[in-house]
């Protein structure tokens, strides 16, 4: 049984993923993780050697897309409050491509299952539907008082709530995550771009 696992290009998203993978493989000896490695437009290639030589086990395996390098590509990064989600998109061609070379198609591969998916790449998700038509399941790296704050203030968005009145605002908000109500002046900044409010929202 094959799994896919797609974590955003960044170390602090791809070894929560990873983790998950080996506990996931470690729970069935007949599952194998095969996990995606992005590489961004700029800077050097993820050096994921030392991360690969910690990894006990021939059931987890790393596909590395190569570095896209077109123009196209760097000026959809040049957007700072969706570029995160654009760049992903520009990926899934070769995403799509990497998975059918080296997991269906794969001598001796077995059937593929499920995917799991970073929260910063849930524009997979349609792809995992339509064209793998098996499950994906969305991972949230972060912690779960960040979850919390972000489907709080989605939901005040959803309501008709602009997020950005917030800015320096001594409005308290009260979130259910929270123990205690606090200032919204205190938000991080980038909850205030209406695009980035919470990166699970399609």
């Amino acid at each position: 049984m094959e799994l896919v696992v797609i974590p955003f290009p960044g170390i602090s998203h791809l070894v929560p993923l990873l983790e998950m993978a080996k506990l996931l493989v470690d729970r069935d000896s007949k599952l194998t993780a095969n996990v995606i490695i992005i590489n961004m437009p700029e800077g050097p290639p993820m050096d994921i050697t030392s991360i690969k030589q910690s990894i006990s086990t021939d059931r987890i395996r790393f596909i590395e897309i190569p570095k896209d390098e077109r123009d196209s590509t760097r000026e959809v990064m040049k957007n700072t409050s969706t570029s995160f989600t654009n760049f992903i998109e520009t990926q899934i061609p070769f995403i799509q491509d990497a998975i059918t070379t080296h997991v269906i198609k794969r001598s001796g591969s077995g059937r593929l299952i499920a995917f799991l998916v970073d929260m910063f790449c849930v524009s997979m998700m349609d792809v995992v539907e339509q064209d793998f038509d098996v499950p994906g399941y969305i991972f949230f790296t972060s912690n779960a008082s960040l979850l919390g704050l972000s489907n709080h203030l989605l939901t005040l968005s959803d309501n008709g709530q602009d997020i950005t009145d917030f800015n320096g605002s001594d409005v308290e908000l009260d979130v259910p995550a929270f123990p205690i109500p606090f200032p919204a002046k205190v938000l991080p900044w980038r909850v205030m771009d209406k695009t980035a409010i919470c990166p699970l929202k399609g």
